[in-house]
């Protein structure tokens, strides 16, 4: 039963930016030491941006789930990363980086043998299809990499944190709709830095 609701359950907060189970966990400012609960509808993305496929202004009271891109294995595992990653905030870099892995693993050549050859593929692939940088990609990989060490669980800054999930949400959404065969001229390239 459970399996059976993670996917619209999942999609459901994924289009209300948020994560659909209550946690009790605090965010630290690094920066004058103030601790705020985390509330469970962020990523906020405060304003419209321009050449997004992900839109948080839009009208969520009538949802439609899209069935058929959830039976692309990829996708509701992407998705559930992407809530894994509200719900831990000590570990939203590593989730960030797992919904990014899940994405990148649809577009892997099933012909390239080697590991390293088959992930750098991939990944070239998913950039182009997606319109975003690897630079991004290895961004992100980086502060999860140092995140998953232990080196970064009291230094995460709401910023970082908040940069982390809405390129994530984006990657997720671009994804969507590239499973959707629906149009991305209008989407602008996606590079973004996680660190200043």
């Amino acid at each position: 039963m459970r399996s059976a609701l993670w996917f619209p359950v999942d999609y459901i907060a994924f289009q209300n930016r948020g994560a659909y189970e209550i946690v009790l966990d605090l965010c630290l400012n690094n920066q004058t030491g103030e601790v705020w609960p985390i509330p469970i509808d962020e990523p906020t993305f405060e304003a419209e941006d321009p050449g997004l496929c992900f839109d948080a202004q839009a009208d969520t009271s009538r949802i439609p789930i899209p069935w058929a891109t959830a039976a692309v294995y990829e996708f509701p595992t992407a998705l559930h990363d992407l809530t894994s990653a509200v719900r831990y905030p000590r570990r939203t870099f590593e989730y960030c980086r797992m919904a990014a892995e899940t994405v990148r693993r649809h577009f892997d050549p099933p012909t390239t043998r080697g590991h390293a050859e088959r992930w750098r593929e991939g990944e070239v692939a998913m950039c182009a299809a997606l319109h975003l940088t690897r630079k991004s990609l290895q961004a992100l990989d980086a502060v999860a990499a140092r995140s998953r060490h232990g080196e970064l669980v009291i230094s995460i800054s709401w910023e970082m944190r908040k940069r982390a999930l809405e390129f994530a949400w984006e990657l997720v959404a671009r994804f969507r709709d590239h499973l959707q065969g629906s149009s991305h001229d209008q989407w602008k390239l996606l590079d973004v830095r996680f660190e200043d």
